[in-house]
């Protein structure tokens, strides 16, 4: 009797083997059908895009600047070569992270009042295609980031500026494509700072594009620019375009002079998803630290960050509120050493230990944190400051906006009587940034609306999609609008007027 039902048992378990497999197979050849049509459609719109250029042989289209989000550049120690973030298992990032690793992947504690006393010696080396795992050497996977997105963009006829011999003084090397740059960046600093270095950049840019064109170098004022960004470095575009290479003042309170001057050269701003209000999983990732597949920072860790705080939620939304109801502020230092978040937890003195080897008290370790996380918030506020100011973006710029409005997003956590803290309310986005903080509405009765609510960004478009907040910039109907954008009003004649 026991054979006969363990015999049973394995047909059963032989069919539904075979059930999986059949099922796996119609998956897999749908998602390739989907691929192979999404394909199809961008191929149609990179030849429209290039013919539109054939037929006008004075037009040149705009290259493209890609900034990617937060974690989306690939930090590297330049003496070992090590990579101490974007790469994990064998030559990157291994688990569980080695208190050398926790050292380099921070930023300095220290005493003094300037960042500059903060910087370590991590290079940025290059944006993040896909996070390579390479846990045995035989079995290396990846999990795609930025490089679906970058390479959508590249079927619509662009070329990577590496390989398209842009810095090439010889017109005879050069490809016919527009140019297409990424602008990788140190996620861990602030987006003023990184704004700077934006300046910096596409400056070099331009050269390289009168290059590529054949023109002389004294004309690279005349390069204009698209830019599509995502996360995080949306902030840091929207910075550059409002305040060019001004870094913000260090007297911790006044703002620099909003002139768009960083909006010269550039004619389309492409918002992927951007936290123009700030995101409570920002907060969260202060609070607990930031953790996927195994890996991940502890709040120490992410706490002498900079750009943290600049992503924090503003008190006006009340994100968090007390059990009487009353908001409070995430910039608030008290707040945190009250309630013991962050590296205020017990948890994270064993982190605090590894970060002040020669800090032997507890009391000073927490000290040192405060003081650092309380310089963080201080410029953080500043940043917000200057972000929330309204002006009307100059003629000739515009604002594009896509983001998520289908998933669950955390908006608010609330402590009860006995002072646990707990998620209140959510509220439709991305998952990671709810819409209401992507359009830039104080309004939540008007999250949705593109009428003239009150926002200090003058949208041009704004589109709504069903994804994640990753997701977006893999969406294919964001590429096709992407397409659209890119190509309407777009070209600029050589020589003579429009």
């Amino acid at each position: 009797m026991s054979g006969s039902l363990e015999r049973s048992s394995k047909i059963r378990l032989s069919r539904l083997r075979v059930f999986v497999f059949i099922v796996s197979l119609f998956v897999i050849s749908g998602c390739q059908l989907i691929k192979s049509s999404e394909q199809l459609l961008i191929k149609e719109l990179a030849a429209l895009h290039l013919d539109d250029h054939m037929s006008d042989p004075r037009a040149e289209p705009r290259p493209v600047i890609v900034i990617p989000g937060i974690l989306g550049s690939r930090l590297k120690n330049p003496a070992t070569g090590t990579v101490v973030w974007g790469k994990f298992g064998f030559g990157g990032v291994s688990w569980p992270l080695t208190g050398k690793m926790l050292i380099e992947t921070s930023l300095p504690i220290k005493h003094g009042s300037s960042f500059d006393v903060f910087q370590d010696d991590l290079v940025v080396d290059g944006v993040v295609h896909e996070l390579p795992f390479d846990f045995l050497p035989f079995m290396p996977f990846g999990i795609g980031v930025y490089h679906e997105m970058v390479s959508k963009i590249e079927s619509l006829g662009y070329c990577d500026r590496r390989s398209c011999n842009a810095g090439s003084l010889s017109i005879d090397n050069r490809s016919d494509s527009p140019l297409l740059a990424e602008f990788p960046y140190d996620w861990r600093r602030s987006s003023a700072h990184n704004a700077v270095l934006l300046k910096e950049f596409i400056d070099q840019y331009a050269i390289d594009v009168a290059r590529y064109r054949g023109l002389e170098i004294d004309d690279h004022d005349t390069i204009e620019f698209d830019v599509v960004c995502h996360s995080m470095g949306c902030l840091l575009a929207r910075y550059f375009l409002r305040y060019g290479n001004q870094a913000l003042p260090k007297d911790g309170k006044s703002l620099p002079t909003l002139d768009w001057s960083g909006s010269k050269r550039i004619k389309n701003l492409v918002m992927v998803a951007p936290p123009n209000l700030g995101s409570l999983r920002a907060l969260q990732s202060l609070r607990y630290g930031y953790h996927r597949l195994g890996f991940g920072y502890s709040s120490s860790i992410l706490a002498t960050m900079p750009s943290m705080y600049e992503l924090l939620p503003r008190k006006r939304h009340r994100p968090i509120v007390n059990e009487e109801g009353r908001s409070l502020d995430p910039l608030n230092i008290t707040h945190w050493e009250e309630n013991k978040w962050g590296p205020f937890s017990a948890e994270e003195d064993a982190t605090l230990r590894i970060l002040l080897p020669n800090i032997s008290s507890r009391k000073e370790r927490l000290a040192l944190m405060k003081a650092r996380m309380k310089k963080n918030m201080t410029t953080a506020s500043q940043f917000q400051r200057s972000m929330d100011i309204d002006s009307e973006p100059p003629p000739g710029l515009k604002l594009w906006l896509f983001a998520g409005n289908s998933k669950q997003t955390p908006s608010r956590l609330r402590r009860d009587a006995k002072g646990h803290w707990n998620l209140q309310s959510e509220l439709l986005g991305d998952g990671a940034v709810l819409s209401r903080s992507a359009l830039m509405k104080d309004s939540r009765q008007a999250q949705l609306s593109t009428s003239k609510t009150k926002t200090p960004i003058g949208w041009s478009g704004v589109v709504f999609l069903f994804s994640g907040h990753l997701g977006l910039t893999r969406n294919p109907e964001f590429i096709v609008n992407l397409a659209y954008i890119l190509k309407e009003g777009h070209w600029v004649l050589k020589e003579g007027r429009w």
